[in-house]
């Protein structure tokens, strides 16, 4: 057929159409990267958006924060940003079924947000693929009972089972909660659990919890038939490091509990599993909006922060460095130390003397150090707090490898 003008024109305007009724991104399959946030009420998140003149809030924080490491959550224009690269579906225990692109409001309560933010924008820098993020978690409930998992013997907890029956649902009904997606394939990819509040009621309860998260991580590899699914425990961090005087509840948390988490992760029959550190977050009440220990005093930078922490322990058991560039991992006889860093970082490695050229989450070279050795103290106090990638050369040039290093 002969392409006039006039049919240009209506070939053109047809185009047009197609494209507003299917956008670019429903047209082309897509891998997705499936990321589970379970637990309880702090895995839902209680941080409070507003108001903005309010100690705590997230429009205070970010009106006040002059660091950039939390800028993606906002427009140029202030407003709040919504990323296109994650989903989050989250089946509220009020009733409400929230699925959509990552953005504010995924918290407890209306006006709220919990740890998926940070931790969404975090892990959706890192991956090529569509990332969504599964949130099973509900308010007051124990890991001896509630989330009780089958090899802890007894009655399984109900809400154990409603969280494994709502990712395998979700992953095999993707395509009617989120109609954008066009049959790429589903990994699950992590698992990040942040939980514990309510196994300190009782003392039983704390005892035990050391063995019911070891079960925990095999029993919910074992139902998502995934075998070395990567495990990030979050620390219950409520109080910080203080033990807060007359606060038996948070003492019990913070003498049994958490050490029992970190035996459990570091358990030697487990692999793949990292525990993240919450208390260096924990905000007291007088610079929060509210007096609620529980609820880390409903501080959205804690919970920010949180969420950023989960992120980073998930990437680290990944191995993923900003495959969006395609960075490779270095061997494991190169370590770049201490990370995270303040002032200064370290390089070991085989060679006596090589290159290094210093990255940011964008893979932009931002400094470049010639013919240094493992001795060499880098100084790196001008950096702006985040993620870089430190990419080690030889003499020649060649890469030795990639390592990532978390700037304080």
């Amino acid at each position: 057929m002969k392409i006039t003008g006039q049919n240009r024109k209506y070939i053109l305007i047809n185009i047009c159409i197609c494209l507003l009724i299917f956008p670019l991104s429903t047209i082309y399959s897509q891998n997705i990267k499936v990321f589970i946030l379970a637990g309880q009420s702090n895995m839902q998140g209680h941080g409070n958006i507003n108001p903005p003149n309010t100690n705590g809030t997230l429009s205070n924080f970010m009106d006040s924060n002059s660091s950039t490491m939390f800028q993606y959550i906002q427009n140029t224009d202030g407003s709040w940003a919504t990323r296109e690269d994650v989903w989050v579906r989250y089946d509220h225990e009020n009733g409400e079924l929230l699925a959509d692109k990552l953005k504010v409001g995924y918290g407890g309560f209306e006006g709220q947000i919990g740890p998926e933010l940070g931790f969404g924008h975090l892990l959706g820098e890192h991956f090529q693929d569509q990332v969504l993020i599964i949130k099973t978690c509900w308010g007051g409930k124990s890991l001896a009972v509630d989330f009780r998992p089958p090899s802890s013997g007894g009655i399984v907890g109900p809400y154990y089972n409603q969280m494994i029956s709502d990712i395998t649902e979700t992953i095999n009904n993707i395509n009617i909660e989120f109609p954008q997606y066009n049959g790429g394939q589903i990994d699950i990819a992590g698992f990040c659990w942040f939980q514990g509040w309510n196994d300190g009621e009782q003392n039983s309860y704390l005892n035990e919890y050391e063995e019911n998260l070891k079960n925990l991580i095999s029993d919910v590899r074992a139902d998502l038939n995934v075998p070395d699914l990567p495990f990030v425990v979050g620390l219950t961090g409520n109080g910080g490091y203080d033990l807060l005087q007359g606060d038996l509840w948070i003492q019990g948390l913070q003498t049994i509990l958490v050490p029992a988490q970190v035996n459990a992760v570091e358990y030697t029959g487990h692999y793949n599993v990292r525990y993240a550190e919450t208390r260096d977050y924990w905000i007291p009440a007088d610079s929060s909006p509210a007096d609620a220990g529980h609820h880390w005093h409903n501080n959205a930078e804690s919970y920010l922060r949180i969420g950023n922490v989960l992120g980073l322990k998930m990437i680290e058991l990944l191995g993923v460095i900003n495959s969006k560039k395609n960075l490779i991992s270095a061997p494991q006889n190169i370590k770049v130390f201490p990370s995270p860093a303040n002032n200064y970082f370290q390089t070991e490695c085989e060679q006596n003397n090589f290159h290094l050229n210093i990255l940011d989450i964008n893979g932009r070279i931002v400094e470049s150090l010639k013919d240094i050795s493992s001795s060499t103290k880098v100084n790196i106090e001008k950096l702006k707090e985040g993620i870089y990638f430190i990419d080690i050369l030889n003499l020649d040039g060649s890469s030795i490898g990639i390592k990532q290093l978390v700037k304080n």
